[in-house]
């Protein structure tokens, strides 16, 4: 599984982790401040099952850090 920004473009794919290390990349070869956040995700009310998410943030400086999730998830999801 890639990790590194250029493992993930080699694949083409990569999980949220990777794809924001890409995402962070980018953005730092624009001259953007840009880095990495993590999310726990509990499967449960006691804490014990969880997963990490892995997301990017970039400094705006009209905003301040932005968050952003770089899975790219654009499929459409019609109604019901």
């Amino acid at each position: 599984m890639p990790v590194s920004a250029s493992a993930v473009l080699d694949a083409g794919s990569g999980l949220c982790l990777a794809k924001s290390h890409l995402l962070v990349a980018l953005w730092r070869a624009c001259g953007l401040p840009a880095g990495f956040c993590y999310q726990r995700l509990l499967f449960d009310t006691d804490g014990g099952l969880y997963v990490t998410h892995g997301l990017a943030a970039v400094w705006l400086p009209a905003f301040g850090w932005y968050r952003c999730d770089a899975r790219g998830n654009t499929k459409l999801r019609l109604p019901p």
